[in-house]
């Protein structure tokens, strides 16, 4: 009885060994196999594969934007991340249906320390979606107009204390009598490198106090400016600002006076359409 004991207990010990045995070396292959996928096996990229290409601005004087998305899930090559960067074949005057070549840029002696093999690093994409600007008033959509004036009314009311402390001269107690619109003007820019306009021309009176508390009255001309006008029929906020106009009264209702206002202001940089 007492033999079949100390078997059994030998065989339980040598069946214990075994299983570490096991264990050990399955331990072992695990690990070597993790050690040689973080340092030894080669690594394939796409450098291409994470970004992002746009283009913004307008046709004949677009210009490229490109953001990467790099996913690094291995902080052992994150230097070989930190080492990338882009360029492209553009020289920021971009046309509708061009194309543009984009390279993204790597460390060679980082990419052979932590054996990455780069697959691709260029792409080639074809240049759409900017914007037209209008040839004549013609294609000015009404309903955009309709929007331009609308967004000029709510400027004007939410600006209306700024104009009246900043562009009048009462000392106190100002407060608007009358305003109305005398004309929209359509600047068309004689350069691709500046923006087309519509100009919204106000006159505004308004009463106040002077120093001496007396009470008058005061008339200006103010032009509310909607800048970068095309077929993207937007009007971001900061697409719009104001400023006094230094118009005098034989100006008013003449168109010859209004155009040479705008010419000399802008010095000939536009044609200026009245609609």
């Amino acid at each position: 009885m007492e033999d079949k004991e100390k078997r059994d207990v030998r065989y339980h010990n040598l069946k214990n060994k075994c299983i570490y045995v096991v264990c050990f070396a399955a331990m072992l292959g695990v690990l070597g196999t993790v050690y040689y996928a973080c340092f030894f096996r080669e690594i394939h990229m796409d450098l291409t594969h994470n970004v992002e290409v746009s283009f913004v601005g307008e046709n004949g004087s677009g210009h490229i934007e490109i953001e990467r998305h790099d996913l690094n899930y291995n902080q052992r090559i994150q230097p070989f991340y930190d080492s990338l960067s882009t360029s492209f074949s553009s020289d920021g005057t971009l046309t509708n249906g061009d194309e543009v070549t984009v390279t993204i840029m790597y460390d060679n002696a980082l990419a052979e320390k932590f054996n990455i093999v780069i697959d691709e690093n260029t792409m080639v994409r074809t240049v759409e979606g900017l914007a037209q600007r209008f040839s004549s008033k013609d294609e000015i959509p009404a309903d955009f107009l309709r929007r331009v004036t609308e967004k000029g009314e709510r400027y004007m009311k939410s600006h209306m204390d700024y104009i009246l402390g900043q562009d009048f001269n009462f000392a106190s107690d100002a407060a608007l009598i009358d305003q109305r619109m005398l004309q929209r003007v359509f600047l068309k820019a004689n350069d691709m490198q500046i923006h087309d306009k519509i100009i919204d021309i106000y006159q505004m009176k308004a009463e106040g106090k002077k120093e001496d508390g007396s009470v008058y009255q005061e008339t200006i001309y103010y032009m509310l400016v909607f800048d970068d006008i095309n077929s993207n029929m937007q009007l971001s906020d900061h697409q719009i600002y104001g400023e006094k106009a230094l118009y005098t009264e034989e100006n008013l209702g003449e168109e010859t006076g209004i155009i040479c206002y705008f010419r000399n202001k802008y010095i000939l940089s536009y044609d200026v359409i009245l609609l």
